[in-house]
């Protein structure tokens, strides 16, 4: 078991990643995000928010096959928690306990602020949200790729798919 804890702003957060075959039993407090790896064997609890006020997400993951690529960002002014685990990558409204929106990936390998925006890079797909969690676009990759940030966008460039635009909005 191996437990972290860390505070932003008046938000603290505390991750605590265990071995685990089934949530069951394990993680009704909260709200559940199961990977579709068949071969999940790690149960992540997240607690978010202030003394008293906290909420609690449960992210049923495979540790042992993809390695340690667990990763958060959240945005405190849309209460907007993005989790990245394995081959999962997730979306939640804090406020509402909601989900925004859940992608299963080959590999997640982090998130990235940009401008106004968060990054998503994975193994072989790059996704590109608004601060709330909303798509705005994705783009097949391969790596090595080449990230170039400029006024229009993220130009994503790989050896199969050549260059490719992640185009911020406005």
């Amino acid at each position: 078991m191996i437990e972290t804890v860390f505070h932003f702003e008046s938000t603290s957060i505390c991750i605590l990643h265990d071995s685990c075959s089934d949530p069951v039993g394990r993680s009704e407090d909260g709200l559940l995000i199961k990977s579709n790896d068949s071969d999940a064997d790690t149960l992540t609890r997240i607690t978010i928010g202030p003394y008293g006020d906290s909420k609690r997400i449960y992210v049923f993951w495979s540790l042992v096959t993809t390695g340690e690529h667990f990763d958060l960002l959240y945005v405190a002014t849309t209460k907007t928690l993005f989790i990245g685990s394995g081959s999962t990558s997730t979306i939640i409204n804090i406020e509402s306990m909601t989900l925004v929106n859940q992608n299963d990936v080959t590999l997640f390998w982090s998130y990235e602020r940009r401008r106004n925006c968060v990054l998503e890079l994975g193994e072989l797909e790059c996704f590109l949200y608004d601060l709330d969690g909303n798509l705005l676009g994705n783009v097949p990759a391969d790596p090595p790729y080449d990230l170039k940030e400029t006024e229009r966008g993220i130009n994503v460039v790989s050896p199969i798919y050549g260059s490719q635009w992640l185009e911020f909005p406005g």
